[in-house]
């Protein structure tokens, strides 16, 4: 992506570095379903987060999210609805399935696999 900052911009490289620094990109915890931050564009370990190369100024957003595979999802929901109608005595509804179906639950997988997007500003 290429965004053009317009005439009023009034930080400065350093400025905007600083305050990158406090959103720096942390891998997602044990159960933290996102994870958004700035890397380094060059992907060098600390260093900036933001580079001026000819009066242009790079940056790389990250983006980390826990996704449980869909195949182990289908599995758990049809698990649940018949404990569901082993209780009731009767079958829940479409919607009900559908509501359990689209709820994340960290408990259908031990460890959710992690994706990684990364998005090049500048």
């Amino acid at each position: 992506m290429v965004y053009r900052i317009g005439p009023a911009w009034a930080i400065s490289l350093e400025q905007l570095e600083a305050s990158l620094q406090a959103m720096r990109f942390v891998e997602c915890g044990l159960t933290q379903e996102k994870s958004v931050g700035w890397v380094e564009p060059r992907g060098e370990a600390n260093g900036p987060l933001v580079e001026s190369i000819g009066g242009q100024w790079l940056l790389k957003l990250m983006l980390e999210s826990k996704a449980v595979p869909g195949s182990v999802i289908t599995r758990k929901t049809k698990e649940r609805a018949a404990q569901i109608e082993a209780a009731t005595g009767r079958k829940p509804g479409k919607k009900k399935s559908k509501s359990s179906r689209k709820r994340p639950n960290w408990n259908c997988c031990r460890w959710p696999l992690p994706s990684r997007a990364r998005c090049r500003c500048g």
